[in-house]
């Protein structure tokens, strides 16, 4: 008896194809920042820390279909361009932090930029909670510096943080989530002297500190609309970002830190 053949993807019913496109452009393909720890890499100082980014410029499975043949294209474009399929679909960044080193990767590339905002979520993956270097006096910014300076290069830079070049326009984005989480699950880290669930609880009520204090300082009027902060999933910080509550006392902070927005 003869082996029915497998149909061709355009051969398959269009309620089918949209089943497909809807996971191979909405779908999350876990890439963690592991699996690029072997790429060359281009190096950008965020204070005392070392921001690793891939030189490769991130391949969306989009442009993988568009290149397949015009029937295709067409079915892609109209899918693009379906403001309902696309309003809800984030951006999703893994960065692994290793003080002073961080390592980043997407897990979800984000879509054309268009004029509607877009949102970013990323997960922060902390390892050596207990390094003294995270909780210095000194240095009140250490955890925000980093994750600053990544959100800024995806505004003016887009997905490729490599790249020369800025975008002709800044993406605007309509909430940007930070996720902290350890890097080593905590029922992992049982035998650990201290707490680590404890520790890492203190980071995020740190770094939710400083986000609410970041929203209130100007800098990301125009740019941002509203910032979160989650605790592994759990407790979630939501600060909006609104130019009539503007604090100076939170600005002259920031920029005695050295944060700027607008730098090359």
């Amino acid at each position: 008896m003869a082996t029915p053949k497998t149909p061709a993807f355009l051969g398959l019913p269009q309620e089918l194809r949209d089943c497909i496109y809807d996971y191979a452009l909405q779908a999350e393909h876990p890439k963690t920042s592991s699996s690029v720890s072997n790429r060359a890499c281009k190096e950008a100082q965020a204070g005392v820390w070392t921001l690793n980014f891939d030189k490769q410029p991130p391949c969306a499975t989009y442009l993988s279909l568009l290149r397949c043949n015009q029937q295709l294209y067409r079915e892609i474009t109209a899918y693009l361009a379906n403001d309902a399929l696309r309003s809800d679909v984030a951006a999703k960044l893994d960065v692994r932090a290793t003080y002073p080193d961080m390592l980043t990767a997407w897990t979800r590339i984000p879509r054309p930029p268009t004029q509607a905002a877009q949102d970013l979520h990323i997960a922060v993956r902390m390892r050596n909670l207990f390094d003294p270097g995270l909780y210095t006096r000194q240095r009140p910014t250490i955890l925000l510096q980093p994750l600053f300076e990544i959100l800024r290069c995806y505004s003016v830079k887009g997905p490729y943080f490599a790249r020369a070049q800025r975008l002709r326009q800044p993406l605007k984005l309509r909430t940007v989530r930070f996720t902290l989480t350890s890097a080593i699950p905590l029922e992992k880290l049982v035998h650990v002297y201290g707490s680590p669930a404890a520790q890492l609880e203190a980071l995020f009520r740190k770094l939710g500190e400083l986000i609410a204090r970041l929203a209130r300082s100007g800098l990301l009027v125009g740019a941002v609309a509203a910032m979160e902060v989650c605790l592994d999933g759990q407790d979630t910080l939501r600060v909006p970002v609104t130019s009539n509550i503007f604090d100076e006392q939170d600005y002259v902070f920031f920029a005695n830190a050295g944060f700027r927005w607008d730098q090359g």
